[in-house]
């Protein structure tokens, strides 16, 4: 028997899973129908993944492993060299000089190494022993790995852009340009001794005479080269000139052809010329219409004045490598509203014996401008061209009828002319086909006017040594010889051609010589010999035409531009400088001695 009472008291533990068994059986519930349609579709892919269905194909599969990621260095192949040697004390000095001067060669940046003199015995022992004998020379033999030494190596990158830096820099564009000059001299020697009235010279460096400069007696032209780009093809030589101190630079105005079909406006181009560099010209200034007139100042010879087909004129500094204008007359109010026919830098006076250098341009619109650049770029009206109405008794009867016929009460200005002593005087060819000669004292009216021409006057030029005489070209294919007090008629008239005479200009090296051009021909006048057929006459190459002409300063030789763009220079061959006084002698003829000066 118990002695005492003992009390038990059970509790429920937390429940421990040790095996468990998902059942394949669903309660009636909200999942029933779910579980059914799942079984039924992996019933029917089974069915389906049968033998001879395609779209289903047994085989096994793996899973894809990521490509590992191969770590390579690029290095030199390191040398490992075997050597022994014997020397003596002078080998060994020599050798430690060379070696010496090659450190310094390859490792002009590497600093130097500090290394403890334990460390430097440690690895000079290990290079190295030296013995001795009795003889006392001595022997050295030495075996180790021994590093080869070369350059550092440096990125092609900065290399590449080191030589942009060159290719691109001021300085080695400079010494290029030289090269280009020396070269095309060179090619062009005898050319160029021709155009300044030298020998050339052969391969030697001697002097050579051609045969054709034997033959004085012959008139001729001399085709020496042509200034032309691919650039410049399809654009018409509108002007040409010089420059007056430096005559070796010419400036060339180009226009779009009038056979080019399109826009009323079309761009222009102004090309400055070397007779160093006959390639390629020296600047290239593009403008937004076509070039009709251009002029270098003397007083500034790198200024050069530019006139378009729409009034603008613009003054270009060529000493500058910019496309930019110093000033232009866009903004300015007397502005030219048609096409700048020509224009001219000369000096004007001012006050008793100052004179100073101004701008004078004409344009369709009637009007004579004179241009200043000392404060920005001022203009003044100097005369404005009326028309003059010639009046048959029929017209003056209706003069009520016809009063309000006329568009425009102003005359086209399409060339003028200074005197060239008299700084206020100057002629203005029309439209109309008349000239006036005008003073820069009055601005109301003209002076004279000289009636001859029945078309417009493309050029009239003074002559340069002999006063009061000048001479015009026109539209009605004749050439005419003015003098200055013989108003109603000239003094001679030529029929040269059955085509407009463009340009016409005297020759500043013989008194008696002038140039003319018409669309197909260069004709040469020496007013000594006749005075009604031109002694030599150059015609050109079909499907081109003539579109200006100016004669060298410097040279006894004309520049003729075309429809192309191309300038070509010819030398007047057989022309000598003769005296003026046969071209005198035949104007007192005509005109008598009393109205000759």
């Amino acid at each position: 028997m118990l002695k005492q009472n003992i009390e038990y008291n059970l509790t429920e533990t937390d429940t421990e899973i040790v095996f468990k068994v998902i059942g394949s059986a669903v309660e009636e519930n909200e999942n029933l129908e779910r579980v059914k349609e799942q079984n039924d579709r992996y019933d029917k892919i089974l069915k389906e993944a049968g033998p001879g269905n395609e779209k289903y194909v047994g085989r096994a599969m793996l899973t894809f492993n990521n490509a590992l990621k191969h770590k390579e260095a690029e290095t030199d192949k390191i040398d490992r060299i075997d050597t022994g040697n014997q020397v003596s004390n002078s080998a060994i000095w020599d050798a430690f000089n060379s070696q010496s001067a090659e450190d310094e060669f390859f490792n002009d940046e590497e600093p130097e190494l500090n290394l403890p003199q334990a460390q430097t015995e440690q690895a000079t022992s290990n290079t190295s022993t030296t013995t001795s004998d009795s003889s006392g020379s001595f022997n050295l033999s030495s075996t180790g790995n021994l590093v080869q030494r070369r350059p550092k190596i440096v990125d092609k990158q900065d290399i590449k852009i080191r030589h942009d830096a060159i290719l691109k820099s001021a300085n080695l564009f400079s010494k290029l340009l030289l090269m280009e000059r020396v070269i095309s001299q060179n090619i062009h020697q005898s050319q160029l001794s021709r155009y300044r009235c030298l020998l050339p010279l052969d391969q030697n460096g001697n002097k050579t005479v051609d045969e054709s400069d034997m033959t004085d007696f012959d008139h001729g032209l001399i085709r020496l080269w042509s200034f032309k780009d691919a650039q410049l093809k399809g654009f018409n030589v509108n002007s040409i000139a010089f420059n007056r101190v430096n005559p070796d630079i010419v400036a060339v105005g180009y226009g779009h052809s009038q056979r080019a079909k399109g826009a009323s406006k079309s761009p222009g181009l102004v090309c400055v010329w070397s007779m160093r560099n006959l390639e390629y010209p020296e600047r290239i200034f593009r403008l937004p219409d076509s070039v009709t007139a251009v002029d270098f100042s003397t007083a500034s010879p790198n200024l050069l004045a530019v006139g378009l087909a729409n009034g603008t004129i613009l003054i270009y500094n060529i000493c500058r490598n910019d496309d930019q204008p110093i000033v232009d007359s866009v903004d300015n109010e007397t502005k030219h509203l048609g096409v700048v026919w020509s224009l001219k830098w000369t000096e004007r006076e001012r006050g008793t014996e100052e004179k100073k250098e101004v701008l004078i341009s004409t344009s369709s619109d009637g009007t004579v401008v004179q241009w200043t650049i000392r404060k920005g770029f001022e203009s003044i009206v100097l005369i404005k061209v009326k028309r003059t109405s010639k009046k048959t008794k029929k017209d003056r009867s209706n003069t009520r009828k016809t009063e309000n016929a006329v568009i425009s009460q102003l005359s086209p200005a399409t060339s003028f002319n200074f005197h060239p002593t008299d700084g206020n005087t100057y002629l203005v060819g029309t439209e109309e086909g008349l000239i006036h000669r005008c003073s820069c004292s009055y601005n109301e009216q003209t002076l004279d006017s000289y009636t001859g021409h029945k078309g417009q006057v493309y050029s009239v030029q003074w002559h340069p040594t002999i006063p009061n005489i000048f001479i015009s070209c026109s539209e009605d294919w004749s050439i005419r010889l003015w003098h200055q007090r013989r108003y109603d008629e000239p003094i001679h008239s030529i029929q040269c051609s059955q085509k407009p005479i463009r340009a016409v200009q005297w020759s500043p090296h013989a008194p008696n010589v002038a140039a003319s051009i018409s669309a197909e021909a260069i004709d040469i006048w020496d007013l000594s010999i006749s005075t009604l057929d031109p002694v030599f006459s150059l015609p050109v190459a079909s499907g081109l035409f003539l579109t200006s002409i100016a004669f060298s300063q410097t040279s006894n030789s004309i520049l003729v531009g075309d429809s192309e763009g191309s300038v070509a220079v010819y030398q007047l061959k057989g022309f000598k400088n003769a005296p003026a006084q046969d071209l005198i002698d035949f104007i007192q003829s005509v005109v008598g001695n009393k109205i000759m000066y």
